[in-house]
This record gives structure tokens, sequence and C-alpha cells, in this order.
């Protein structure tokens, strides 16, 4: 996908959360957005400026970028089969024992307050995070929005949409004034 994103004109960078792919570290909520924030802060000290950043994520990512994009300036912000917060996609699997893991990840919380274009999609038959998730996390969403159902899509099978890529180049240009260099933040194992 971040090759995809690449061939269609972007500029990509990429990390894992601590405890996630390569990277070390046990996994927390805090602990994501930190390296997010760190990750954001590096492209910024490189000479990138906000005006050139959109926060990309998909799931969980959706819900770091989002919680990003209320703290450091961005363009933009993509989020692809993201969920509400973390306890409705838990209950979706386990009913009521998704309670357990209380208000963790709630972009629904977050997402009224951001300031700039969002750009929502979601596989309609997504078994991971239900569809009607992203159907609620783009009505709380402030404008100017746009949401994108991929039908037939699971939750792992969205972002090889080619319409969706071509559909999240042409957001992202035009969220930062046709520029191309743009950050990502993704999560390996997902």
């Amino acid at each position: 996908m971040l090759g995809a994103l690449a061939q269609r004109g972007l500029g990509v960078v990429a990390y894992d959360y601590r405890g996630y792919g390569r990277s070390a570290g046990h996994r927390t909520e805090a602990g994501v957005y930190h390296d997010a924030e760190a990750a954001y802060d590096a492209v910024r000290a490189v000479g990138i400026p906000a005006t050139r950043v959109v926060c990309f994520g998909e799931s969980l990512g959706g819900a770091v970028s989002v919680r990003l994009a209320t703290v450091r300036p961005c363009a933009a912000v993509v989020l692809v089969a993201t969920f509400t917060r973390l306890r409705d996609a838990a209950w979706a699997h386990y009913g009521p024992f998704g309670l357990l893991v209380g208000d963790r990840f709630d972009t629904v919380a977050r997402i009224g307050s951001l300031r700039v274009p969002v750009l929502i999609a979601h596989g309609d038959e997504d078994e991971v995070v239900p569809f009607r998730l992203g159907e609620q996390l783009f009505a709380a969403a402030p404008e100017p929005k746009r949401f994108v159902r991929i039908p037939g899509a699971q939750h792992n099978e969205v972002l090889f949409d080619p319409v969706l890529l071509d559909t999240i180049a042409t957001f992202a240009r035009d969220g930062t004034g046709g520029v191309r260099a743009r950050t990502a933040s993704r999560e390996d194992g997902e």
C-alpha cells in the first residue's frame, strides 16, 4: 500500500508503533500517541511544513491519526477502516465483554474538533471493524469531509482497491494545495 501511494506521487513516512512490527516496547494508548507525535516531529524537523502533512491511518492507526491531528497542525486527515472507539469494535466481536476495554481510543469524541478536510473509507464487508462504525465516525466528522464505501471489501482488503488509492492521492494533493509530501502512519500486524 505504501508503494502504491508513492507510485501515485505521494511521499510517505511510515513507522511502527512501540510493540508492533520491528519496534520494541509495550503497547499502550499513550505510547502509540507519543510515537505518532515523534514521527510527526521528525518530519517537521527536516523542514516539511504542516501544510504538506496528511495524517493517514488504517484501523487503529486512524484513531491515532485523529488524535495526532488534534495536537499537531496538518493539512488533512485520511482514515481507512477506522472505528468510533475501541469498545464499539470489541462489542461487535465479544458482546458485553467488549465494554471491558473502557473508553480507549475514543476517535468519535475527538473527530469533531478537527479543522481540516477528512476522508473516511471503509469496506462494506469489514469483518473486524463493522462498516456502520465507519459511517458513525463520518457522521461525527466536521465538514469538509468525504466518505468512500468500498463494495465487497473486508478489513485487510480495502487498501488494495486502486480506485481508493487514486482517491486518497487526489484528496491528499487537494488537501495540501497539490504538494507531494505526505505522512502515513501504519500498524504492522493488523
